[in-house]
């Protein structure tokens, strides 16, 4: 089921996040008491959130961004008082409903989209605390991630690289602009020559197949949160990748499968596979000889060492679609998930 989006931004961001896998996380947002509107979406991994600002205007730059800063602070203000009926609260795509207090919200990001052509802009505000940023960036930022199947990552690399290595300084803002669309076609471009080397180097795996086993990936992440009854699960395993590391992983998933001759799988293969900020343990398992199907599950334990999250797939006798992971185990120590990482990065910008 869809969101019923009020703005073409709105879709667009669902789009983005609907491509890659962040639908889960989108929330349409509950109205305040008085009949306002609280922010436009929020994306909630957990602790970690990105609030949506979004102003579609033919004004100038300066007005669309003080714009939404403006209602970015009157909706932080009355959050953080905890104010009956301003929460924030709201529903996905699952009919599934989230509300986060300001105490919890351990990262906050308020982000500003608008349909001006425009750089990059990190805005301080001196009362707001370190676990708060306000960034500014035009809408095709967004379009351009949502036709690759880019994350909410890929949007956080981005904007720390963009004020890292692109010399932004004394330029204006259609030099700024065009600068950012520049790296983000050479980042999109890289990440669709990674898909294409990934298909070639996996064992024969032909662009369908690889294609079959991202989407068995992304419909697990967009399950109800119910696994393993932690609600927390999937986003933990899923929300915190990203294009790259979604790549990698789905080649390394395709490789394994093919090399136990699925369907009747004939053997059973574990591997581990390090990505840039997480650690998978991939099992696939014959059940022919449950007692090997046992030691393969116990080499999966072990392997993943309580740092790595755990994929196990299989055939049990026909009853279930083995494309798609039986089981996930999350990994016992969670080190700085990566949102916090990028988030981290970019709030030392401010200081830099």
């Amino acid at each position: 089921m869809k969101l019923k989006m009020q703005s073409d931004q709105e879709s667009i961001i669902e789009s983005f996040l609907e491509n890659s896998f962040g639908a889960p996380f989108l929330f349409i947002l509950d109205k305040f008491n008085n009949g306002q509107e609280a922010a436009d979406l929020a994306w909630v991994n957990n602790s970690f959130s990105v609030v949506f600002f979004m102003t579609q205007s033919n004004k100038e730059i300066s007005y669309n961004i003080d714009h939404n800063l403006r209602q970015a602070i009157k909706f932080k203000n009355r959050w953080q008082r905890n104010m009956a009926g301003f929460h924030l609260s709201g529903i996905n795509r699952y009919q599934e409903r989230r509300e986060l207090k300001y105490t919890e919200a351990k990262k906050i990001i308020y982000l500003s989209v608008i349909s001006n052509e425009c750089g990059i802009s990190l805005i301080n505000q001196p009362s707001w605390n370190n676990r708060e940023i306000y960034i500014n960036i035009p809408d095709i930022l967004i379009r351009k991630l949502a036709e690759f199947g880019g994350t909410i990552i890929d949007m956080l690399n981005i904007i720390k690289i963009y004020f890292e290595e692109i010399k932004v300084e004394g330029a204006d803002e259609k030099q700024r602009f065009e600068m950012l669309i520049n790296f983000v076609d050479e980042y999109v471009s890289e990440a669709k020559q990674f898909m294409e080397l990934k298909k070639i180097g996996s064992s024969g795996i032909d662009t369908d197949k690889m294609h079959m086993y991202l989407q068995s990936l992304k419909g697990a992440s967009q399950a109800p949160w119910k696994i393993n009854d932690d609600p927390a699960m999937i986003a933990c395993i899923f929300g915190d990748l990203s294009s790259f590391d979604f790549v990698s992983l789905t080649s390394f998933i395709a490789t394994s499968i093919s090399k136990c001759n699925p369907p009747t799988f004939s053997e059973s293969i574990v591997g581990r596979i390090n990505t840039v900020h997480r650690n998978f343990v991939v099992a696939v398992i014959s059940f022919s000889d449950m007692a090997s199907a046992g030691k393969a599950i116990e080499k999966a334990v072990e392997l993943a060492a309580e740092d790595a999250t755990v994929f196990v797939f299989g055939d049990m006798h026909g009853i279930n679609d083995y494309n798609y992971p039986m089981m996930m185990f999350l990994a016992d120590n969670q080190s700085m998930s990566h949102a916090d990482k990028c988030f981290e990065n970019i709030r030392s910008l401010y200081t830099n």
